[in-house]
């Protein structure tokens, strides 16, 4: 009779337990937003959770006690750990968009123009060598335009030895046609007066211009077949009836409380879809970024030479800046992304920030982070 007792008490407590362990599965995985199924599918770098912050590794003593500093400061933003191609940690603090109360996982989209200059170089350089031509290569052909000059080279891009530079108004929100069409028109040749904006404008857009002459296709395809070969499968394209996603990130001013704690309440350009072709044209989401990134870290889609003209590119942009050991910090309109590598890039940390934080972010948390990790 013991013996039943028994056998039907221990029947009972497991019946519990796992009903127990169900609920904790359903959830985790069905109030996610993005089924891991789809995301193991589609992206080169494996997240091993949907959201942001759940079902973490390595959550032990010290990084409960980083997250809990980040809390206590109000830190707004995300950090992501990657070893080799999975996300082994992740914590998101604060909203994506704090008037929609969307709070940030991996399909968060950014207006992302820095990582969209590095993506069109990178694109060019693909193009370069799908078409037999090198980086040397005499390139005038594709830009009639400027045959006064004679000859221009990739190299001569990089460094602009012939000091082009543009104003982007007359290119605002024009297709594809005017936008180039206004480039020429306003374009200015061996103007050493020109301010460095000017300067980058002129050779950004150049390099757009040429990715469509050399495979003659339109911008949007030529971003659309390099996201997918290298597997970012949240790209998109702003167009002239472009409207702002839900999911889109939203950047913030700084601003306080009258406790003196961070707040979002003052965005920077709220329901801006505005863009210049080409140059501020693009979102992507949290996961492309951190796919994107590992591969320019990685290096391995390109020889030696190109990785030198890709890091002088990089370094002649005023919002992109290349720290020691090839660290990266990126700015754009209240954005802020710093990228930690360490081990040829198989160990990364990446931090995504739409707010102005102080005390730990960037690349010293980016550190702070690496350090517990690994």
């Amino acid at each position: 009779m013991r013996k039943k007792s028994f056998f039907a008490l221990l029947v009972l407590l497991l019946t519990f337990l796992g009903l127990y362990e169900y609920k904790n599965y359903y959830m985790s995985t069905f109030r996610s937003k993005i089924p891991t199924s789809e995301l193991q599918s589609k992206t080169s770098i494996v997240p091993m959770t949907t959201n942001i912050g759940k079902n973490n590794v390595g959550q032990d003593i010290k990084l409960r006690s980083l997250n809990t500093v980040l809390a206590k400061q109000k830190f707004i933003g995300v950090y992501v750990t990657v070893n080799g191609k999975n996300i082994i940690n992740s914590k998101s603090y604060g909203y994506a968009n704090s008037g929609k109360k969307v709070y940030f996982d991996y399909s968060t989209l950014l207006r992302s123009t820095s990582i969209e200059k590095m993506m069109n170089f990178s694109i060019l350089l693909n193009e370069i060598k799908v078409h037999n031509l090198t980086t040397n290569s005499n390139l005038i052909g594709y830009v009639p335009e400027l045959k006064k000059l004679k000859k221009i080279t990739i190299a001569d891009l990089v460094e602009n030895k012939q000091n082009l530079s543009v104003d982007l108004g007359s290119i605002k929100n024009e297709n594809e046609n005017t936008a180039i069409l206004n480039y020429f028109k306003n374009l200015k040749v061996n103007k050493d007066s020109s301010s460095r904006e000017k300067k980058q404008n002129a050779i950004n857009m150049l390099i757009v211009i040429l990715i469509r002459r050399l495979d003659r296709v339109s911008y949007s395809h030529a971003v659309n077949t390099f996201s997918q070969k290298y597997d970012l499968s949240n790209v998109e394209v702003f167009s002239n009836d472009s409207i702002l996603n839900h999911n889109d990130a939203i950047s913030y001013y700084s601003s306080k409380d009258t406790n003196g704690n961070p707040q979002q309440n003052k965005p920077i350009n709220p329901n801006n879809a505005n863009y210049s072709y080409g140059i501020d044209q693009i979102r992507l989401s949290i996961l492309d970024i951190i796919n994107y990134l590992s591969l320019i870290n990685k290096r391995n889609y390109l020889p030696n030479k190109d990785k030198y003209l890709l890091d002088v590119y990089m370094n002649s942009q005023s919002n992109i800046k290349i720290k020691d050991n090839g660290n990266l910090v990126l700015k754009w309109d209240g954005f802020r992304v710093s990228v930690l590598t360490r081990n040829k890039a198989e160990k990364e940390v990446v931090i995504i920030e739409n707010y102005p934080n102080s005390k730990l972010f960037g690349l010293n948390l980016a550190k702070k982070v690496m350090d517990i990790s690994f």
